[in-house]
């Protein structure tokens, strides 16, 4: 009897050697749990290198997992482009077969085999926040997902918000079409039903986000910054310079200037007797050149503002700030982050990667998807949100949020178990069962009457519970 194929799932959205750590936490993580939940399965993962395989360290655990390259572009040139690939798709059952080979490509043929596509836009990506294009550019290759008959699963994500009346359409088209959309905000399910008509009911869920669940890895201590080697007698803070907010705060609507927040937090940090500052880039950019008109970066690079903040800061305060300038990955990297005693971040999985290891944490937000995520898990208390806040009042509630830092180690400790609970069961369960119940995925061997049982039950909204 011929072996039969494995199952095949295709991950977008979230690239792990991303120079946004961010997103790379949420492949890795995504990953780990996909593996954990579907242990037979074939993984492929979008956009993580030109290898055909890749390695993906989750803990102790090491796996191959295959790489794909799909890209959105009106072009025909780019062959990996889903402009491209949806010719190919209108043309397959036309073409004979001795010449589909020749004008197929690998990336094709990952999508056409693909038994599911799961994406996750980055986190934050199925929203105009970014612009309209970059929100096109998410809905194109979802689009070409669903167009080749593909169970698409929107995997715990924030939505919106969404601005322009085209936004909104695709955004509901894209939703409506898919097997399950889950979101990881507070309220997210609420939010997503008032988005849709009354008359729509697709599959949706809530679950923390899957970063939360990340395994940090080691660093060898040689390669730990030097404030890790030898920590300073006080307490240790770690600050996190968004290079977007640093280059581009007067694009987006925040109530004070991004600068002269940093600048105080510095101040009221290095403050404390005996107490030492490491700035954490979490968005690795290539280097570009300051703006001449008002010393600005010309692009969002955390690695670039850290060492602004460093140059300004370091000899008024010499041997107590650093800079760390290692491009660490993104588990290594919340190795790191974890061994921070306050910490304070504008990249909100680099507030993530520390409140996942019950360091307390202010986030520093410029969109409700701080909020929302932290909100789901009971930590809304730990955002400071820029864009309702003066500067002083920042910094005053991130000094309120320092005093209590024991009371909220505490809830973070009750909170994070549950939070990870929660997220291996979005996988293992609801995931399953929704792939169950559109007939993509068979019943193991030995859990027939369990699964059965779960396709009986209605398909409401499955909520996380704090």
């Amino acid at each position: 009897m011929p072996e039969s194929r494995p199952f095949t799932i295709l991950l977008l959205g979230c690239p792990i050697h991303s120079a946004n750590r961010g997103v790379s936490a949420l492949g890795l993580a995504a990953l780990a749990n996909l593996r954990k939940a579907f242990p037979d399965a074939r993984l492929i993962v979008g956009n993580s290198g030109l290898a055909k395989e890749v390695s993906v360290q989750a803990g102790t655990e090491a796996f191959e997992v295959e790489t794909s390259w799909i890209r959105p572009s009106e072009s025909l040139r780019p062959r990996s482009g889903t402009r491209y690939l949806d010719i190919l798709r209108r043309l397959q059952r036309w073409i004979p077969k001795a010449i589909h080979r020749w004008v197929s490509n690998r990336t094709f043929e990952q999508l056409r085999e693909a038994d599911v596509v799961l994406d996750i836009c980055g986190g934050d990506s199925f929203a105009e926040i970014y612009g309209l294009r970059q929100f096109q550019s998410q809905v194109a290759i979802k689009q070409l997902a669903l167009a080749m008959g593909k169970p698409l699963v929107l995997l715990p994500q924030s939505f919106g918000p969404f601005e322009s009346d085209e936004a909104v359409k695709a955004a509901r088209r894209i939703i409506r079409g898919s097997l399950l959309a889950a979101s990881r905000d507070l309220d997210g399910v609420e939010q997503l039903r008032r988005l849709l008509s009354p008359h729509e009911h697709p599959r949706l869920a809530s679950c923390p986000d899957v970063a939360f669940t990340l395994e940090p890895v080691p660093v060898e201590t040689d390669a730990l910054p030097r404030l890790l080697r030898r920590r300073p007698e006080g307490v240790l803070f770690g600050l996190n310079v968004s290079g977007l907010l640093h280059s581009r705060s007067a694009r987006l609507p925040l109530s004070v200037d991004y600068q002269e927040v940093i600048g105080a937090l510095v101040q009221w940090m290095l403050s404390h007797p005996r107490s030492g500052l490491l700035l954490v880039p979490h968005v690795f950019g290539a280097s570009r050149p300051q703006a001449p008109s008002d010393g600005r970066l010309a692009d969002g690079s955390d690695l670039d503002a850290c060492r602004l903040v460093h140059e300004e800061w370091s000899t008024r305060f010499p041997g107590r700030i650093e800079c760390l300038e290692s491009p660490l990955e993104a588990a290594r990297l919340k190795f790191v982050i974890g061994h921070c005693d306050f910490f304070i971040g504008a990249r909100m999985h680099s507030c993530v990667a520390a409140a996942s290891q019950c360091v307390p944490t202010a986030v520093l937000a410029y969109s409700p998807k701080a909020r929302g995520v932290f909100g789901m898990i009971g930590a809304e208390g730990m955002v400071v949100d820029l864009r309702a806040s003066a500067c002083g009042a920042a910094v005053q509630q991130i000094s309120g949020l320092y005093q209590v830092r024991d009371q909220v180690r505490t809830t973070l400790l009750a909170a994070i178990p549950r939070a990870g609970d929660a997220v291996r069961a979005f996988f293992a369960e609801t995931l399953r069962s929704a792939l169950l119940q559109c007939g993509t995925l068979r019943p193991a061997c030995g859990t027939e009457r369990q699964e059965a049982r779960s396709l009986r039950e209605p398909t409401e909204p499955v909520a996380y519970e704090r």
